[in-house]
C-alpha cells in the first residue's frame, strides 16, 4: 500500500486470490474499527437527543405540575380571604349603620328640647297666679315624643290646659284629675299633662 501510495480509508478489505482446495486466503478488513466508531456516533447521537427531549418533556411536565399545584393553592387562598373579607364587610356595615343611627339619635336629641328648656318654657308662660310643685319629663313607649307632668296651685286651674296647649313647646294639654281646691294654698290643686313637640314641629311653628 505505501509503494502504491494507497491510503486506508480508500481501501476496505485486502484479500488474496489464491486458494487452497477449499480455504481461501484469509482477509484483513481495515475499515472494520472505522464502522463500529462511526456506528457507535450514529446511536449515541439519537440517544442523547431521546434523551434531551425526554428530560424537556419531564421537566415541562414538572413545570406544569408545580404551577398547577401553586394555582390550586393560591385559588384556596383566595376562597378563604374572601370569606373573611366577606365577614369583616358585614361587620363594618354593621358598624356603619350603628354609627348613623347614632349620629341620627344625637341630632334628634340635640333638636329636641331637653328639661331645662321645657321647664323654662313653662316658668315664660306660667301665669302669676300660679305655680308648680313638681314637674316631670317622661318619653312616651314606642313614639319620639316626650310627655311633661305639671302638678301645683293656681288661681284658675282650668284655664291653664289653654295657656300651656299655646305654647311653642307643648300641645294636647289636658287635666288629669279633677281640680281642687286646697284651703291651706287658697289655690286650686291641679294635675296636667302635655306632649312635647317633635323637633319637625318646632320647625313647621317656627315657619
Amino acid at each position: 500500500m505505501a509503494e502504491l501510495n494507497l491510503s486506508t480509508d480508500n481501501i476496505a478489505f485486502i484479500m488474496f486470490d489464491a486458494c487452497d482446495g477449499e480455504q481461501c486466503a484469509p482477509m484483513i478488513n481495515l475499515r472494520r474499527s472505522a464502522e463500529a466508531r462511526k456506528s457507535w456516533r450514529h446511536k449515541l447521537v439519537p440517544a442523547l437527543c431521546c434523551s434531551a427531549v425526554i428530560l424537556a418533556l419531564l421537566s415541562g411536565s414538572l413545570k406544569y405540575l408545580n404551577q398547577q399545584a401553586a394555582l390550586d393553592r393560591l385559588g384556596d387562598e383566595i376562597a378563604a380571604t374572601s370569606k373573611k373579607a366577606q365577614h369583616v364587610r358585614a361587620l363594618v356595615d354593621q358598624l356603619h349603620e350603628k354609627r348613623n343611627a347614632l349620629v341620627r339619635l344625637r341630632l334628634q336629641r340635640s333638636e329636641a328640647p331637653g328639661l331645662i328648656d321645657l321647664w323654662e318654657e313653662t316658668t315664660r308662660v306660667m301665669p302669676s297666679h300660679s305655680w308648680l310643685t313638681e314637674f316631670r319629663l317622661a318619653e312616651i313607649s314606642g313614639k319620639r315624643e316626650g310627655q311633661v307632668t305639671m302638678i301645683g296651685f293656681s288661681g284658675a286651674a282650668p284655664s291653664l290646659v289653654g295657656i300651656i296647649d299655646g305654647s311653642r313647646l307643648f300641645l294636647d294639654a289636658a287635666l288629669t284629675s279633677p281640680v281642687a281646691f286646697d284651703t291651706a294654698e287658697g289655690r286650686e290643686r291641679f294635675a296636667l299633662q302635655a306632649t312635647v313637640r317633635r323637633p319637625t314641629m318646632l320647625k313647621e311653628a317656627a315657619r
